[in-house]
């Protein structure tokens, strides 16, 4: 006998409608116990799809966190999840990880203050590596020699 798909697909439906919330919340409670979706549907005696499908549907897609400063961010839901808490961690994590700007976009340029290199972005008009670079290009004060 071939199974009823339809069938068996209307019985995990009802089974989703019958669970009362404390069931909910305890194949919760289990997983952040560290238990896996295996040993939850043991324990409580229910289908491995049920338990799959109660975690998954209830995750929070909407959270990640700051790839510099570790702060907790949590995103609109239908948008584009961010990566940086504010522009001022972008920024400060682009300084620190160049690598990360992507290819063609970026480009190796040298600063005519003190010589040392630094990357920028391909359609940038930065002719300088810092603001303090630039200020004593600017007015014409001493050339700067260890590389900042």
């Amino acid at each position: 006998m071939v199974p009823n798909r339809d069938f068996d697909f209307l019985l995990k439906v009802e089974e989703l409608k019958s669970m009362t919330n404390a069931e909910v919340l305890k194949i919760h409670e289990l997983k952040e116990q560290g238990l896996g979706y295996k040993r939850i549907a043991n324990e409580l005696n229910i289908p491995l799809s049920t338990v799959k499908s109660i975690i998954l549907r209830q995750k929070n897609n909407n959270e990640t966190v700051c790839l510099f400063c570790g702060k907790r961010i949590i995103n609109k839901p239908k948008t584009k999840r961010k990566k940086f808490c504010s522009d001022i961690c972008k920024r400060r994590y682009l300084a620190k990880h160049p690598e990360t700007i992507k290819g063609e976009k970026s480009i190796t340029k040298v600063c005519p203050t003190c010589g040392c290199s630094f990357i920028s972005y391909k359609s940038s008009k930065r002719k300088f590596c810092s603001h303090r670079c630039y200020i004593n290009f600017r007015y014409k004060r001493e050339v700067i020699s260890d590389g900042l």
